[in-house]
């Protein structure tokens, strides 16, 4: 019971949480060179829960704590006042140079979240490529929580079965319920921590597979109103209150159906238990020490599953928040927002794209926890001297073209280009004959000659 309540609580309490409590803003200028600019802005609205480690200030007591890696300053509180703060960082970075701004951590230890980002340059002769990539990656996985959640899985199973053998051992047989707990039961909870931690990015699929979860395991609580709570549309206590309430009828249902009176035998199975033998659980002190004791004789504290909980840490949640009941940080913690403004003309990016020309990224904890982020954009910058030196009569192209173009030069998306046919572009436009003659003539080159309107022979 505890366990539904704590759930649910975990819950409840993003609806009145802080919009973020840790802002991280980064604004990229890279020029025609690879050359880039980097201005970091980082603010915690509460130093209480998100402290930034200077080397002249180590980090507060908190609840995350951003290590920086490039030079920070302190810029006085928030636009809020205080117990706001501001970091601010700029660089300036060389093509292929790597940029790595900050890490974050919890204070208990563990890995970190780490970012780096880089400028890769390359010359096709009549133009030049401009890749940005920059990755931010999470201490856990969906892996590590899987781990971690099929350890708390275990422990959990063993004091429930201590806790159901001191509150019902003298009056039922619980042979039925302990092999549930052992084994199926302990594999739904798996499923249910799995699921509940796509809420973030896949929100409907998650609902609607812990809503489809709880039915297959004979859990019927009221769809609507538990719907209504994980999707954060639920408008009143009362609601959430009769929620409870469900929750609690649908778990001693359950409970029943997996007891049997003492001497009942697969023959002689005897009278079914009925839920509503069991309303003395409905006694939240009872229950509550019998659980206590349990944690005790099972692990050694009587709150021995909260520290599991707190223990599990970067592995089980990972170090931006929103994982399923994360005992510190709320489903929006972080809010990442990074710009980005390339040369030349931009091509593909799996950001945003805006009306002055800068790509946006803008993500929250959901989107970062448990997992690595890529952020891309690539551009070109038409190398019109070199153009014109070959010859061609049009110094522009379209991005459509330039896409084929990059593709007949060898240019996937992660691949070099074919230095044979670009070398003898830059070569032929800075004076070598026997390039030049190449490019005009080469059945290879004819998309270049066609978008940039090259004639194949010299006048």
């Amino acid at each position: 019971m505890r366990w539904i309540l704590h759930a649910a609580a975990s819950f409840v309490a993003s609806f009145v949480g802080p919009c973020f409590q840790l802002r991280i803003e980064t604004e990229v200028r890279v020029d025609e060179s690879g050359s880039s600019t980097r201005q970091v802005l980082v603010e915690s609205t509460d130093t209480g829960l998100v402290s930034l480690a200077l080397p002249s200030s180590p980090a507060a007591p908190s609840k995350l704590i951003a290590y920086p890696l490039a030079s920070f300053t302190a810029d006085g509180p928030g636009p809020k006042g205080p117990p706001s703060a501001r970091w601010s960082s700029s660089q300036r970075l060389d093509p292929g140079e790597t940029a790595r701004d900050l890490e974050i951590g919890r204070p208990s230890g563990g890995a970190r979240a780490t970012q780096r980002a880089q400028v890769l340059t390359e010359d096709y002769g009549v133009f030049r490529r401009v890749r940005y990539r920059e990755q931010i990656r999470d201490s856990g996985s969906a892996d590590s929580q899987i781990a971690s959640a099929q350890k708390i899985a275990k422990s959990v199973s063993e004091v429930l079965r201590s806790a159901a053998q001191e509150l019902l051992g003298n009056a039922y047989r619980l042979d039925e319920l302990d092999g549930y707990l052992r084994g199926r039961g302990m594999t739904a909870f798996v499923e249910l921590w799995r699921l509940a931690s796509q809420l973030g990015e896949s929100p409907r699929e998650s609902v609607d597979g812990m809503l489809a979860l709880a039915q297959r395991e004979g859990f019927a609580i009221d769809g609507p109103k538990a719907r209504a709570l994980l999707e954060k549309t639920m408008s009143s206590e009362q609601e959430l209150a009769d929620l409870g309430r469900s929750l609690r009828d649908a778990a001693l249902r359950k409970l029943a159906s997996l007891l049997r009176r003492h001497g009942s035998t697969p023959e002689h199975p005897g009278s079914p238990v009925a839920a509503e033998e069991l309303s003395f659980l409905h006694d939240a002190e009872l229950v509550l020490g019998a659980f206590r004791r349990a944690s005790e004789r099972t692990l050694g504290s009587q709150n021995g599953l909260d520290q599991m909980l707190h223990a599990g840490g970067t592995d089980l949640y990972g170090c931006f928040g929103g994982a399923f009941l994360d005992p510190d940080l709320g489903d929006d913690s972080v809010q990442w927002r990074t710009t980005l403004s390339m040369p030349g003309m931009l091509l593909r990016t799996n950001g945003v794209p805006l009306q002055d020309g800068r790509v946006l990224w803008l993500l929250l904890s959901t989107d970062l926890s448990l997992r690595t982020t890529q952020f891309e954009a690539e551009s070109i910058v038409l190398e019109t001297n070199r153009i014109v030196s070959l010859g061609g009569r049009k110094t522009t192209a379209d991005p459509e073209e330039i896409l084929i173009l990059l593709s007949e030069l060898g240019a996937g998306k992660d691949r070099a280009p074919r230095r044979s046919l670009t070398d003898a572009l830059r070569a032929a436009a800075e004076g070598d004959a026997e390039q030049r003659s190449r490019v005009l003539k080469d059945p290879s080159l004819e998309l270049v000659r066609k978008i940039f309107e090259i004639p194949k022979q010299e006048k």
